[in-house]
């Protein structure tokens, strides 16, 4: 008897463990009107992030009846240059999973060799500001790598549609802002309805990855100037730069050393939709 009711103990456990593991680890935020979207870098903009300081990073997921909105802030200098150099890309499984069915790359990966010698408005040997014509190089070289994106998983009518440089748009968007004091703002829209095909919202969950390439250090005990750098994930119809080589110093410490060599890399699973 007593053997019977441990076994019908233990088979009670193991149904509330499935049904607790099948519940939404996350819910999705209410996406503002246009009109009435926050400023990036606003406290509006800011409070409704979460941050993962594993990778100096925080994002945000919104939608309404017709769009899912990310929003990232991310203000690590080698979250940045990961971010870049080596591309930036999010993924979607729609099933709730961890199996990429939707993603896009933006910025898309630039590589070293076609970012300034001196990264992110500092002169890493000094510690200083760099001068106004680097900067304003830097700007051109940031807006040139902001022109080009990778979109896989989506209707040919979508990609097709895409806009860039731009917070507002019926399509896909991709919307990417450094401001003066070097924060990093990054918007991605996407219409539900190319995830979803009409399917019932309340039903579904969704998980969503983040992922930086890969920027390969040397390894030694010792820092040095020079590194390689592979750009991870697919890349099928893009020009991106895939691999680069190149002066100038992407890090000035041991922690910076280590940072570089860990590139971003999670999963949001199961997030419940408004």
């Amino acid at each position: 008897m007593k053997i019977y009711l441990k076994m019908v103990g233990l088979i009670y456990i193991a149904i509330f463990l499935v049904a607790c593991s099948k519940k939404p680890l996350h819910t999705s935020k209410a996406l503002e009107l246009v009109d009435a979207r926050p400023k990036p870098g606003s406290v509006e903009w800011i409070d409704k992030l979460h941050y993962r300081d594993d990778y100096k990073i925080a994002y945000g997921i919104f939608n309404d009846d017709h769009s899912l909105l990310i929003r990232i802030m991310a203000r690590d200098r080698s979250t940045l240059a990961k971010m870049f150099v080596a591309g930036f890309t999010v993924s979607f499984d729609t099933t709730g999973k961890k199996s990429s069915q939707f993603s896009v790359v933006y910025p898309m990966p630039q590589g070293k060799k076609n970012m300034p010698d001196k990264s992110f408005g500092y002169d890493n040997n000094r510690g200083n500001r760099l001068d106004k014509s680097t900067n304003m190089e830097f700007d051109r070289r940031l807006k040139t790598s902001l022109n080009q994106i990778e979109i896989v998983g989506f209707s040919d009518e979508a990609v097709k549609n895409a806009v860039l440089n731009s917070r507002y748009g019926d399509g896909i968007t991709a919307w990417v802002h450094l401001d003066s004091t070097e924060t990093f703002y990054y918007e991605l829209k996407l219409p539900i309805n190319e995830l979803f095909h009409g399917e019932n919202l309340s039903a579904r969950s969704l998980s969503i990855e983040f992922r930086s390439g890969d920027i390969k250090t040397p390894t030694g005990n010792r820092p040095r100037a020079s590194m390689s750098m592979s750009a991870g994930g697919n890349r099928g119809n893009s020009g991106g730069q895939r691999s680069g080589r190149g002066g100038g110093e992407l890090y000035r410490s041991p922690h910076d050393f280590q940072s570089f060599s860990k590139p971003i890399n999670f999963w949001v699973k199961r997030i419940k939709l408004q």
